[in-house]
C-alpha cells in the first residue's frame, strides 16, 4: 500500500487536503464496487478516464489523520489500475494515478523513492512539507512549532515481522542545524511520539 497526500490552501484559514493509495495483491474488483455500492446507499456514480471505471461512492464523513489534521472526505474514488493495482481516493488523485500507469501524468520519482524506503512495509509513505502547511498545523507548544517549521520532507514506512509491527518516521529539515535541534528537543519528540 502506498499513500500519497496533497494540500492546497484555497481560501485563508482553510487547507484542502487530497489523497490517493494504491494498493497491490490479489482482490476481486467486482466484489469491491458491489460492497461499495450496498455500503453508499445510493450515493454512487462512475466516470471513464483514459479507458477506466472509477467508482465514485459519496461518504460525507470526518476524520482527524496523526491528531493533527481535521479531513473531511465527502467522496471515495476507486479504480483497478490493472489486475493487481487499486487506486482509491480523491476522483482527481485517482485520475493522476490512472495518468501516471500509462504514462502521460507526472509521477514524483524522489517522493516514490523515500515512500519505498523498505521495500517489504506494508504501508510507505513520503511528502514534502511546505511552511504553509506547518503554518496551519495546531502544536500547541511554540518551542515544537519553531523546530518543526525547517521540516521539509516525511517518510517512512508501517511493516510487520512475525512477532512485532514495525514502524519509521522521519524528517529532513531545511539544514543540518535545524535537525540537531529538532533532534534533542525532548519536547519536540514527545510531540511526534504522541502524534505517531
Amino acid at each position: 500500500l502506498a499513500l500519497g497526500l496533497g494540500y492546497e490552501y484555497p481560501a485563508s484559514g482553510a487547507m484542502k487536503v487530497t489523497t490517493v493509495g494504491l494498493a497491490q495483491g490479489t482482490f476481486s474488483s467486482t466484489s469491491l464496487v458491489a460492497a461499495g455500492k450496498a455500503a453508499a446507499a445510493g450515493k454512487y456514480r462512475e466516470e471513464k478516464h483514459q479507458g477506466k471505471t472509477i467508482h465514485v461512492f459519496t461518504l460525507d464523513e470526518q476524520l482527524r489523520l496523526f491528531g493533527l489534521l481535521d479531513l473531511r472526505i465527502r467522496e471515495l474514488a476507486v479504480t483497478a489500475i490493472n489486475a493487481n493495482t487499486l487506486a482509491f481516493g480523491d476522483v482527481q488523485r485517482v485520475r493522476g494515478a490512472i495518468d501516471a500507469s500509462k504514462g502521460t501524468g507526472r509521477a514524483n520519482g524522489e517522493l516514490i523513492s523515500l515512500a519505498n524506503q523498505n521495500p517489504n512495509a506494508i504501508v510507505g509513505f513520503g511528502g514534502n512539507v511546505t511552511p504553509k502547511m506547518l503554518e496551519h498545523l495546531r502544536i500547541g507548544n511554540d518551542a515544537v512549532a519553531k523546530d518543526l517549521s525547517s521540516v521539509r520532507q516525511i517518510y517512512g514506512f508501517v511493516g510487520m515481522t512475525e512477532k512485532d509491527v514495525e514502524v519509521l518516521a522521519a524528517a529532513r529539515t531545511a539544514d543540518p542545524n535545524s535537525a540537531r535541534s529538532l533532534g534533542t528537543t525532548e519536547a519536540a519528540k514527545d510531540a511526534v511520539q504522541d502524534t505517531w
